[in-house]
């Protein structure tokens, strides 16, 4: 801070030493370049298309470039970032929302890893904008898909530690639809987080298709797997702390499948 201090007061002492014109011509434009910077520059999603911009002309985004993303190579990372995921005092919340977000990191990753094995050379960057689009809501769909089935793995484990092999499969199903519907569409859950998360993809996927900036559809997918990217990282990185305050009722949930298990 007292670095840039410095700079300033040299840069005004310097343009004053030129007269009191310059020095009020220069002060007017650091004004303009600090209310930039401020309301626009310091996004750092414009941060990110500047400095991929200027990159990007000196070095060209090959294939094998987005075969290496760190969307991909991340992945371990990720993942041992959902498994460390913990909610005090309640370990059952704890490994449901492991699951949840186990699932969302496989499910993304390997949607996108099809994706970018599509040959997109020749196609026109409207057409790419549709199929960017059909990922998003492809991972959507999948992930609602492949969520429930874990989910009963789940419950197998933690009813088999609750009552022993006196549950039955149906117990373990009802169990998992109960818990995805709580989890997903109670107010502030999953699917409320989520559809705020996929409306802002959308609207960052319009950006990347009427930027002047990504010369070809290779520059365009790298910048759509970046913003991507960068969401599933958010999104997991967060969790804990965005779900922090969803009550209790994965407990009752568990509870009841108890009481009618006891009942058989």
């Amino acid at each position: 801070m007292e670095q840039n201090n410095s700079i300033i007061t040299e840069l005004i002492k310097t343009l004053g030493s030129y007269g009191v014109g310059w020095l009020l011509l220069g002060l007017i434009l650091l004004g303009v370049f600090l209310i930039l910077y401020k309301s626009i520059l310091s996004n750092p999603k414009i941060q990110d298309a500047i400095v991929y911009w200027f990159t990007s002309k000196v070095y060209k985004v090959g294939v094998k470039d987005i075969k290496r993303h760190f969307v991909f190579s991340d992945k371990s990372k990720l993942k041992n970032k959902v498994d460390l995921m913990t909610f005090e005092n309640d370990s059952l919340k704890t490994r449901v929302f492991r699951v949840f977000f186990s699932t969302k990191l496989n499910v993304d990753t390997e949607k996108l890893k099809a994706f970018v094995n599509t040959d997109f050379k020749n196609i026109e960057k409207e057409e790419l904008h549709i199929k960017m689009t059909e990922v998003i809501e492809d991972m959507k769909q999948s992930f609602n898909e492949a969520v429930k089935p874990e989910l009963v793995k789940l419950c197998k484990k933690i009813l088999y530690i609750m009552v022993g092999n006196y549950y039955k499969q149906v117990h373990a199903e009802n169990c998992a639809s109960k818990i995805v519907e709580y989890v997903m569409y109670a107010p502030k859950g999953f699917d409320e987080y989520r559809t705020y998360r996929i409306e802002s993809l959308l609207y960052d996927i319009e950006l990347i298709r009427d930027s002047p900036i990504y010369d070809n559809n290779n520059e365009r997918i790298y910048q759509f797997l970046s913003t991507t990217g960068h969401s599933i990282e958010k999104a997991i990185m967060r969790a804990a702390k965005i779900f922090q305050d969803f009550n209790g009722e994965i407990d009752h949930i568990f509870q009841e499948q108890i009481k009618e298990i006891s009942k058989t």
